[in-house]
């Protein structure tokens, strides 16, 4: 995260960066700002506006990033931080 609260995180296996800049709660904020560049983490997001890459991040859980899918908006995928 840098000095803005902002992240570049990357979709595991489906070779797209997003940006995330806004968060559900300053508890998950504070949680993914400890987290060391490429931790792989199981992260909700959802889209913020139509045109720009920024998303805001829902929820995420820190367990083993097997479970991967789909990239579309909403949908729980693992994300490289």
């Amino acid at each position: 995260m840098n000095d803005h609260g902002t992240m570049t995180v990357e979709l595991c296996g489906a070779n797209e960066t997003r940006h995330v800049c806004e968060y559900a709660t300053p508890d998950l904020r504070r949680r993914l700002a400890v987290l060391p560049a490429g931790t792989e983490v199981l992260l909700s997001m959802s889209r913020i506006g139509v045109r720009a890459n920024v998303w805001r991040a829902v929820a995420a859980v820190e367990t083993p990033a097997a479970e991967t899918g789909g990239a579309g908006p909403g949908e729980r995928m693992a994300q490289r931080l």
